[in-house]
């Protein structure tokens, strides 16, 4: 989310490593997995998102950063505050819970294409 929460993956560093050092095309496959997750993500935390206006979710965007990189950003300023509460109201998490339905899937998918070298 622009300016608020990042998710950091435990052992990304070592599995993008590991993918590095596949061919161009388990790469390949591995990016659009990736990707394909980050589109999934998308359109999860659009459904989850509280709707006033509509300009939060219609300010969620998934976008490929290069081969082995996606992002999904949600460019309201305030969803950081929706996502993790303030003292003054709940969290309404949105982002969260549409990344954590993802993850393992996208693992496993990624782990039978290097199983089987793409």
């Amino acid at each position: 989310m622009s300016g608020g929460v990042k998710v950091k993956f435990k052992g990304l560093d070592a599995f993008i490593s590991g993918v590095e050092k596949q061919p161009a095309k388990v790469k390949q496959e591995v990016g659009n997995i990736i990707y394909e997750t980050a589109l999934r993500v998308e359109k999860s935390a659009k459904k989850r998102a509280p709707v006033d206006t509509g300009f939060l979710r219609d300010n969620i965007a998934a976008s490929k950063v290069d081969t082995l990189t996606s992002r999904i950003d949600s460019f309201a300023p305030y969803s950081v505050y929706l996502e993790k509460g303030t003292r003054f109201m709940d969290a309404q998490p949105f982002f969260q819970p549409a990344i954590n339905m993802e993850i393992v899937t996208m693992y496993q998918n990624i782990k039978k294409v290097i199983k089987e070298g793409g």
